[in-house]
């Protein structure tokens, strides 16, 4: 990726906004076939911490991205 992840994570990322994130924490439970969607309160409305390590955007967004990058 050539682009900081800071600003790969506002273009890109679903828990962007002005800078905070939204927390929103996805699990897939593959027995049941269910997804729940949760807020993660040590991160909600708080700076974002791509640049720290964030796994929403390494789990999601940068495979994402890596996908729609041409070979």
């Amino acid at each position: 990726m050539g682009k900081s992840k800071k600003r790969l994570a506002q273009k890109y990322c679903a828990n962007w906004k002005y800078g905070n994130c939204l927390g929103s924490v996805h699990t897939f439970d593959r027995e049941t076939g269910t997804n729940t969607v949760t807020i993660d309160e040590k991160i909600a409305d708080k700076p974002c911490i791509v640049d720290e390590g964030c796994y929403y955007f390494e789990d999601y967004v940068a495979p994402a991205l890596n996908d729609a990058t041409p070979s």
